[in-house]
Parts: structure tokens; C-alpha cells; sequence
């Protein structure tokens, strides 16, 4: 077995997961290659290579991943997954072009946007109130696109990025004017629904106790979260496989977001 606590064999994993992107190939399954890793050296691989990525991208924001505790028992996994946002990916415009890799997801969920710039532990949930200015509808696209589909793991999406690839931003409205973990959502594919949330499906069933786990978690592995960057706190449904269409996404009263996979 490799010593993955070397850090020349955490970079070249960080290296192959990077060549894997530049060359459209699959995610490698880095718990296949050393089955001894361990969340912290997941973490270490995932920081390795998003300084290869963001060489030439930025971050436009921070997302939670594996939220309820029925996805994480899935995975045999306790807690959250914290990863970061490429700016590349963050889709203006309606039109959004399928994957390559054909594993493309759509998630429906909820974005808050910092109102100031962070840089130390949020302690409360009151706390992480103050720090928000206003929140918006957000759907991400992660690319599924893991070698051996079958056999992927949580130290697995810890170490590609939570499998981070795109997203797409709605109106941004005062916080103070929503109950989070009440918002609900449909998803629509061709005017039918075919997915549905609600904002309390995440970590411990509150919207700003997801926030705050994932910037204690983003704050740990050594960034800033800057002012007008935006949190995205786990999907209030279900992970939807993409098919080329119309899609419409209403959160009543927080909004709507329209968007065509191309």
C-alpha cells in the first residue's frame, strides 16, 4: 500500500485527479488507489489539486455536500463534505451545455451570500445570521463522473471537490424576509415535475446550521470566504441526472430559476 501521508503521493494524486479534468477522462477513485486514506489526507489532496485548478479559475463560492444523514449513512460517513465553487462554472446565461462525461446532476438548493468577509469560526447560528445579507434559489450541476461508479466513496468526493463542476445563481433577496428551512421547491423538466425539497433537508435539518458547518469546515482547510461570495448549503431534493430540456425550478415565494441543458 502507498504511504499516502507522503507528500509527494498526495500531490501525485492531486496530479492525476487534475490530468483527469484537463483530459476529459473520469474522476480516478483515489480510495481504490490507497484504501488506507483518511478524510484529513482527502482533505490535503483536495487543497493540492484546486491549487492546480485555480491557477487559472477563482472561487465564487462554497458548497456542503452529503447533508442528511441518509446520504451519508449511504456512504458510511458521518458528517458533511465542504468544497469550493469554480467562478468558470457559474453559468449567466439560460443555456447550459450537457457534460461530456453524460453524468451530469441537477440540484436545487439554496444560496446565501456573505455579507462580509470571514476569516475566523462562526460559534453560533446567530452569528452566521449577521454575516449573511441575502440568499437566493441556486441549482448546481456536479459532473458524477467517477471511474468505478459502482465503488466511490466519500473520501472520494472529498478529493476531486465534491465532484464541484457548475451552478447557477437566482435573485438575490433580503434574508431576513425568509423562513430557510421552509422554503420548498418543485423541479420542472418539460412542464412536469419531477423532483421536489425542502429547505430543512440538510445538516441537522437547519438551513444555518449547514452554513455554519461548512464555513467552520472552509475556514479550517485554510481560505477566506470573501464578502459577496455565496454559500450552497446541500440539495433540498434529490440528485437528478440531466437530460437535454427546459427546466424550471420554483421556490414560491424565494423565487425561480429557468434554465435549458444544451
Amino acid at each position: 500500500m502507498k504511504d499516502i501521508n507522503s507528500t509527494k503521493e498526495q500531490d501525485k494524486m492531486a496530479e492525476q485527479i487534475y490530468r483527469a479534468y484537463l483530459n476529459g477522462e473520469k474522476i480516478p477513485n483515489i480510495s481504490l488507489i490507497n484504501q488506507g486514506i483518511t478524510s484529513e489526507e482527502a482533505y490535503q489532496i483536495q487543497k493540492k489539486y484546486l491549487a492546480m485548478r485555480l491557477d487559472s479559475d477563482a472561487i465564487c463560492g462554497f458548497k456542503a455536500g452529503l447533508c442528511t444523514s441518509g446520504a451519508q449513512k449511504k456512504l458510511d460517513y458521518t458528517e458533511p463534505l465542504s468544497g469550493i465553487l469554480y467562478a468558470s462554472g457559474n453559468y449567466r446565461e439560460r443555456s447550459v451545455p450537457m457534460y461530456p462525461s453524460g453524468r451530469m446532476i441537477i440540484e436545487t438548493e439554496i444560496g446565501l451570500v456573505m455579507g462580509r468577509d470571514i476569516s475566523a469560526h462562526i460559534e453560533s447560528v446567530a452569528e452566521m445570521k449577521e454575516a449573511i445579507d441575502n440568499v437566493m434559489p441556486a441549482i448546481e450541476f456536479p459532473d458524477h463522473n467517477f471511474a468505478d461508479i459502482e465503488h466511490f466513496t466519500a473520501l472520494d468526493l472529498i478529493s476531486c471537490n465534491v465532484i464541484a463542476s457548475g451552478c447557477m445563481e437566482g435573485i438575490k433577496v433580503p434574508a431576513v424576509e425568509y423562513d430557510l428551512n421552509n422554503i420548498k421547491v418543485s423541479l420542472y423538466y418539460e412542464n412536469e415535475v419531477i423532483d421536489s425539497g425542502i429547505g430543512s433537508n440538510t445538516w441537522k435539518n437547519d438551513q444555518w446550521e449547514s452554513a455554519r458547518w461548512l464555513v467552520n469546515s472552509i475556514i479550517d482547510h485554510g481560505y477566506v470566504i470573501k464578502k459577496g461570495s455565496f454559500l450552497l448549503t446541500g440539495a433540498l431534493g434529490s440528485m437528478v441526472t440531466a437530460r437535454k430540456g427546459s427546466y424550471r425550478a420554483d421556490y414560491g415565494k424565494l423565487g425561480i430559476i429557468e434554465f435549458d441543458i444544451v
